[in-house]
């Protein structure tokens, strides 16, 4: 049966139509009307019988569709929730609710599929980016927007790029509805962060004070500079909800206001959002935000990086607190971590890296008896300041992860034995520890080796000199419950050498299961020791390499022929790039790296595997010893100023709060000047003399001599 004119006129014509057929509609009294059911990819449209022009009876989006079920062989209900249920008799048995939900399933998220009273088996899956695409026309077409195909072009190429944050600018300047855009997120669990400009014509937190409160899918904003009228609106408007997906608010290179910090202050008395500045400036609203951080129930979770604070971090008491971050500011720690117990007694997590410890502890190091993780990167320390610290967090009792990775001192070799000298630890409950790029010597690895809860441990850029290695060789082979090794490569020290003697203690080790050694120049021995490896333990559950050092295939063949000869699952990643360096030079072709990518599947970390959270920092690369963070820089202080803050409704929501001076300027760097009346008739007499008028007289008086002399 083709479909006539009369309803394909109805039909918009950017709507795939899927199927159609003559029903006869069951009314609540028994009676039967025939209808005309037509399944298009975002609507199912339904038509009475008529010889003259369509009469459409409903039109319902897949979104309301909530149930499918079959009575019989020939009957069927299809539930559109409080929009009505519709129940059918065809003449024959069909496939009618397979093709509807098959549709819905293009279009809706899995968690809102309409529930089916069959089994069924769904033919073609779209994969995410399909999907995305699929919805942003499906939310387009129930507002009757129907888009060209140049707009839906620039949304594939972007989308194909892969984006886990969506950056509102980037999305308006496409040309992209941002708002539709947001709706369709839910088919994309990646997406969990919205970033959000300041643009003059556009308001997004207008956009988002429509989309934040009713969908789930989005748990992070982050707000970038200048803040204007919109973030105050955005979280008044935010208090008027009493439950919102939002768990965490980060600003970037903001200016953060005595305004900002009031309005911050109602927004997190109604929900419990994690507070993050970024190379923020607060020396205003200093004050205001120790107040924030110690009096709200529900801030739990504070962090700054690289903010410069006038004082050093004077916090008094914070019992909410459970997640403590000043990474990058500049700041004595020495105070804080002698009171933290005390100031913070249900602190689970802290990080104070790059920051700087030199000064001596008034009081003993006194830490929270709840920390469970403890970062202390690139730390500027003394040697008693640092084992001190490194002391007290391993006599916790809680399950501990401890980074105390690139520790700097003045001197710093001195500085190391002075530590050792001092080393007196009995067992400790360490969980996963990182010694990244620090000195490293038996004494700690028999410390180690009595940590019967170590699961992870990671000595990337320690250099494992002889006498180390034999208390290493101990702890690899022998350690009960070691799960994870990281001995990736730095700039202060590779393993290429040392591999080969590591892998045969490898050989040995009944419970090591995950091991990284990339970004070491793995030649042909080191592969033929990794080969070997693999063939013989079987507890080796996953592999990082990268950077392979050969000329030829044969190199690494071995590990390919040990990947197909292993009977057990290993994850190691495909080496793609150093492949193509091979096939570049015609070393290798296409089919072969066609024929072998099966054997590798790459590096996964489940959450309930142990150390997941460390093994996916190592699969992303995220090492300890260097954050990706800056060092909070000062800013210039203005002395003698009185602002006067544009804040009031009235003004445009694009408006940005400007800042007037009404007096002089005094920068702290040096002082300019003031001039005598003597030093202003020089700079008139100045200006006089070498005026252009004054110039061009001097001129012509000069050609005037010369046309004489000549």
């Amino acid at each position: 049966m083709e479909l006539s004119d009369q309803f394909l006129c109805v039909i918009p014509a950017s709507e795939k139509i899927i199927e159609y057929c003559w029903l006869q509609q069951i009314l609540p009294k028994g009676e039967h009307r025939k209808v005309f059911l037509i399944v298009t990819e975002f609507n199912i449209h339904l038509f009475l019988d008529s010889t003259d022009q369509p009469n459409l009876l409903a039109c319902h989006p897949y979104k309301f569709l909530t149930g499918l079920d079959y009575i019989d062989e020939v009957t069927f209900r299809i539930n559109f929730g409080s929009f009505g249920i519709y129940t059918f008799v065809d003449t024959k048995p069909s496939k009618i609710l397979e093709t509807i939900y098959e549709a819905a399933s293009q279009t809706l998220p899995a968690s809102k599929y309409p529930k089916f009273n069959r089994k069924i088996q769904i033919n073609v899956k779209p994969n995410i980016n399909q999907l995305l695409e699929q919805r942003y026309r499906a939310h387009l077409a129930w507002k009757h927007i129907f888009p060209t195909q140049f707009s839906l072009q620039r949304l594939r190429q972007y989308i194909k790029t892969k984006p886990i944050i969506i950056d509102l600018g980037i999305v308006e300047d496409l040309g992209i509805d941002v708002l539709t855009f947001l709706e369709s997120t839910d088919v994309q669990p990646l997406f969990q962060t919205i970033v959000i400009p300041t643009r003059q014509n556009t308001s997004f937190y207008d956009i988002l004070e429509k989309f934040i409160p009713f969908y789930s899918n989005i748990s992070s904003l982050i707000i970038n500079e200048p803040i204007d009228q919109g973030v105050f609106h955005f979280l008044n408007h935010m208090t008027q909800f009493p439950t919102i997906s939002i768990k965490k608010i980060q600003f970037n290179n903001c200016l953060i206001t005595p305004n900002l910090i009031e309005s911050l202050t109602l927004f997190f008395q109604k929900h419990k959002v994690a507070f993050h500045l970024v190379n923020c400036e607060v020396l205003q609203s200093e004050q205001q935000l120790y107040s924030i951080i110690q009096s709200t129930t529900n801030l739990n979770e504070f962090s700054a990086s690289s903010v410069w604070f006038n004082e050093n971090f004077k916090l008094q008491s914070a019992h909410n607190l459970t997640s403590l971050s000043l990474r990058g500011c500049c700041i004595y720690i020495h105070d804080l971590l002698s009171t933290l117990s005390e100031k913070t007694p249900f602190l689970e997590y802290l990080d104070l890296s790059r920051n700087v410890c030199t000064r001596d502890f008034s009081s003993l190091v006194s830490l929270p008896p709840k920390l469970t993780q403890i970062y202390l990167n690139q730390v500027q320390w003394t040697p008693s300041n640092f084992y001190y610290v490194f002391k007290a967090a391993c006599s916790l009792e809680t399950s501990l992860t401890l980074s105390m990775a690139s520790g700097y001192f003045l001197q710093r070799k001195n500085a190391f034995e002075e530590f050792y000298s001092m080393f007196d630890m009995g067992e400790s409950n360490l969980y996963a520890f990182y010694w990244n790029n620090n000195s490293i010597r038996s004494v700690l690895l028999m410390f180690l080796m009595r940590c019967q809860n170590l699961m992870f441990l990671s000595i990337a850029g320690c250099k494992i000199k002889r006498h180390v290695s034999k208390t290493l060789h101990r702890l690899i082979e022998g350690h009960k419950t070691l799960m994870t090794v990281d001995l990736h490569g730095t700039q202060k020290a590779t393993y290429t050498a040392f591999l080969p003697k590591f892998f045969s203690w490898m050989k040995k080790s009944r419970n090591i299961r995950r091991l990284d050694i990339s970004k070491n120049s793995l030649d042909a021995l080191c592969l033929s020791r990794l080969a070997e490896l693999v063939t013989i333990n079987t507890k080796l559950k996953q592999l990082m390499i990268t950077d392979l050092d050969i000329d030829d295939y044969s190199s690494f063949q071995p590990l390919v022929e040990a990947l197909k000869e292993r009977k057990h699952v290993i994850y190691v990643k495909f080496p793609e790039n150093d492949l193509k360096k091979l096939k570049d030079k015609g070393l290798i072709t296409n089919e072969l790296i066609n024929e072998i990518r099966y054997l590798f599947r790459p590096p996964v970390s489940p959450p309930d595997q142990d150390c997941y959270e460390q093994w996916k920092k190592l699969i992303d690369q995220e090492y300890q010893e260097w954050p990706k963070i800056d060092l909070a820089k000062k800013p210039i202080t203005i002395d003698a100023v009185k602002f006067e803050t544009i804040d009031t409704i009235e003004n445009s929501l694009s408006s940005r709060n400007r800042k007037f001076l009404n007096e002089n300027m005094k920068l702290d760097l040096f002082d300019i000047p003031k001039m005598t009346d003597d030093d202003i008739i020089v700079i008139k007499e100045f200006e006089q003399n070498h005026s252009i008028e004054a110039l061009r007289k001097n001129l012509e008086l000069s050609l005037q001599c010369y046309s004489t002399y000549l």
